[in-house]
């Protein structure tokens, strides 16, 4: 299934993203030549924030080493091999930067601006779009600890960030990530993966089938399983969603049609293979891919971003009201949500432990909102705010060496209104945060009231969420999907 996204994305491949990233970064584009690459992660090393011009750079050499485009147009004589290391170093010094926490707004709205050079087709839309994607990762309510399996090469990560950077080459600094970290990153990452853990729903595509069924512009963005036995990607093919198209027109024209599309990391943008295929592991990317919607510049975007526990609280609205102001997008309403394990005695206390989910938590969550491209604050909610109460054992599915059967079945369940209360109710609580983005209460005068978000808001946007899912409109609107999906083999098929 891989390879067939991939074959799909050189298929219906276009460059109308690629030339306007030329133009809008033609000043930034002129600085590459006397970029000093490993001065920057130097830099990084020593705890400093780099400048944007840098965070840009750097993460064009991550564009530069997955897309033959980018390479043909604007590097042609410059070795890939070494392009494809300098891309390595830069994923996952990154990445060690946003596991502490160092990672500022800027330097990730700076290397998003950097993926307008990789999408393969851009959505435009008069309308403004709900566009949603999950950072995923997150440690969630599980019975395996995984700081305790991560805690060993946490060390080793900690002793090269005490040793100076200075006194390696890049050549050996990229040896030592390859040998020392990454290989026993990923047998981590792999062993966890393959562990007892309880998981849920597949929430965030469930949301976005509720909010399209009422209608507003839904796209939702997603992969493959990475942490979960079911990822997006592999749920929405088994409601007949279309993930693969026939050339670059065509996402457009499902928009139009359905009011819903799905866009497939692999088959929009190529900025992961390095992380996915290469590497095998976690990387910066599991960040930033969830902020890189293939939409034009001029399409109003309204979202809702779920994110775990590596990042801060503060970073992501001051990301968002870069993006904005540098026109990499047209931000309109963003709700960015972190789920937690408990109720902190003040938000000043509130610390990365407390976060487990990278959605909305039935313990409590944290909200932070911006309206219209400008950051208005960080609120704490709970399911009591929806006036529902959720029973935690209730949520989690279990698991088993059928979870990837047990998930899909879950999920239709949802749709159909039969699965238990408890899993309709938490999807719809999130479900509501995405009505509360697309339906514009956010910009109600008495949306936030004394510095809390009005329950009357997040009540009522829960209700028609509920009602869509009770009064069978979701299921009747996934039916049509299936019935205008034009495939002439099953996606089971595909698949094998």
């Amino acid at each position: 299934m891989l390879q067939l996204r991939k074959w799909c994305r050189e298929e219906i491949r276009n460059i109308e993203s690629f030339n306007d990233a030329l133009i809008h970064f033609e000043d930034l584009l002129k600085l590459l030549p006397d970029f000093d690459f490993f001065k920057m992660i130097q830099a990084i090393e020593k705890g400093t924030s780099i400048w944007f011009e840098w965070a840009f750079l750097g993460f064009l050499y991550v564009a530069w080493a997955n897309n033959a485009h980018v390479k043909r147009q604007l590097f042609p004589q410059e070795d890939i091999e070494v392009i494809i290391k300098k891309a390595v170093i830069f994923l996952m010094t990154m990445r060690f930067q946003e596991e502490r926490w160092r990672i500022t707004g800027e330097e990730i709205a700076w290397m998003v601006a950097a993926t307008r050079f990789d999408f393969t087709f851009l959505v435009h839309s008069e309308k403004p779009i709900v566009e949603t994607c999950w950072m995923g990762g997150d440690i969630g309510f599980w019975e395996t600890d995984f700081n305790h399996l991560y805690a060993s090469l946490d060390k080793s990560i900690q002793a090269w960030f005490i040793q100076e950077v200075s006194q390696m080459t890049e050549e050996k600094y990229y040896d030592f990530l390859m040998e020392e970290i990454i290989v026993p990153d990923r047998v981590i990452k792999q062993s966890y993966k393959k562990s007892a853990n309880k998981k849920s729903v597949n929430i965030s595509t469930l949301s976005s089938f509720i909010l399209a069924s009422m209608w507003y512009m839904t796209m939702k963005h997603g992969s493959g399983k990475n942490t979960s036995s079911v990822g997006s990607t592999d749920a929405v093919i088994k409601f007949w969603i279309p993930i693969l198209f026939q050339n670059s027109s065509e996402p457009n024209e499902k928009l139009d049609t359905d009011g819903f599309l799905y866009t497939d990391a692999i088959v929009c943008k190529t900025i992961h293979d390095l992380s996915g295929n290469v590497l095998e592991t976690e990387t910066v990317n599991h960040l930033i891919w969830p902020l890189t919607a293939p939409l034009s510049r001029q399409t109003k975007i309204n979202k809702v971003l779920g994110v775990n526990h590596n990042v801060s609280f503060s970073v992501l609205w001051q990301a968002y009201e870069t993006l904005h102001e540098k026109w990499v997008y047209n931000v309109g309403d963003v709700i960015i949500v972190w789920g937690l394990s408990s109720l902190p005695e003040t938000i000043s206390d509130l610390s990365h432990k407390e976060i487990r989910l990278d959605e909305f938590s039935p313990k409590w969550s944290m909200l932070g909102v911006v309206i219209e491209g400008k950051y208005k604050g960080e609120f704490l909610i709970s399911e009591k705010n929806f006036w529902v109460s959720i029973d935690m054992d209730k949520i989690l599915l279990g698991w088993s060496e059928d979870s990837e059967d047990i998930i899909n079945f879950a999920n239709e369940r949802v749709i159909s209104n039969k699965a238990p209360e408890d899993i309709i109710q938490l999807v719809c609580c999130n479900a509501a945060l995405w009505i509360l983005v697309a339906s514009g209460r956010m910009r109600s005068k008495d949306f936030i009231i004394d510095g809390k978000i009005n329950p009357q808001y997040l009540k009522c946007a829960y209700n028609e969420a509920r009602k869509q899912v009770s009064a069978l409109h979701v299921n009747k609107f996934m039916e049509s999907i299936r019935t205008k999906t034009k495939q002439v083999v099953l996606w089971e098929e595909v698949i094998i």
